[in-house]
C-alpha cells in the first residue's frame, strides 16, 4: 500500500501532491473498511508517509525503518537503473545530460525537491540529485552493506553512459 497514490503524484503537473502522504490517508480508508484496530491503523499509516524522504516524517519504527530500506534498495543498483529507463521512456524523457543541474532544480522542482514535470528529468539527474545519496540515507546495516554496493554499480554504469553519449568511448 505505500506506492499506492503513485499514479495521482505522476499526473500531477504543480508538484504538490506527496504519494506518501496521500497514500497513508487513502489506505486509513481501506484499512478502517476491513476492520483493523485503530492502533494498527496508526503504525501502516507512519510506515506509508515515512517511506519517502521527501516527506521529512523520519520512520520510528523497526517495520517504518524496513520498508524505507527495501524501498530505496529497490530503485538502486541493477534492477533500479532498468526502472529508472523504463520510467523515463514512460513519461517522454530525454536522454541527453543536464548541464546546469541547479537551473534544472531551480525551475522543475518545488519544496522537498518534487517534480514539476516529470518529462523534464532524465535519467541522469535522478541519479545525481537522488540515487547517489541513497546509502548513507538507510537505516539497518544490512541495508547499508546492500545498498553500497549497488551504488557503486551504479556509479560504474552512469559514468560509462556518460562517456559513450559523449563520444569518448
Amino acid at each position: 500500500m505505500h506506492d499506492i497514490a503513485r499514479v495521482e503524484e505522476s499526473n500531477d503537473r504543480t508538484g504538490e501532491i506527496d504519494h506518501a502522504v496521500l497514500g497513508s490517508k487513502i489506505a486509513e480508508g481501506i484499512l478502517r473498511k476491513l476492520e483493523y484496530e485503530n492502533d494498527k491503523i496508526e503504525k501502516i499509516k507512519h510506515c506509508i508517509v515515512a517511506h519517502r524522504f521527501r516527506t521529512g516524517n523520519i520512520p520510528k519504527t523497526i517495520e517504518a525503518k524496513i520498508l524505507f530500506d527495501s524501498d530505496k534498495l529497490d530503485v538502486i543498483g541493477a534492477s533500479g537503473i532498468a526502472r529508472t529507463f523504463m520510467l523515463a521512456g514512460q513519461f517522454g524523457q530525454r536522454l541527453n545530460w543536464e548541464k546546469s543541474l541547479d537551473n534544472y532544480l531551480e525551475n522543475n522542482t518545488v519544496e522537498n525537491g518534487r517534480l514539476k514535470d516529470v518529462s523534464k528529468h532524465t535519467p541522469f539527474i535522478e541519479y545525481e540529485i537522488k540515487f547517489k545519496k541513497i546509502p548513507s540515507k538507510l537505516y539497518t546495516a544490512k541495508a547499508k552493506e546492500i545498498g553500497q554496493k549497488r551504488i557503486e554499480f551504479m556509479k560504474e554504469y552512469f559514468n560509462r553512459l556518460k562517456s559513450e553519449i559523449e563520444g569518448i568511448e
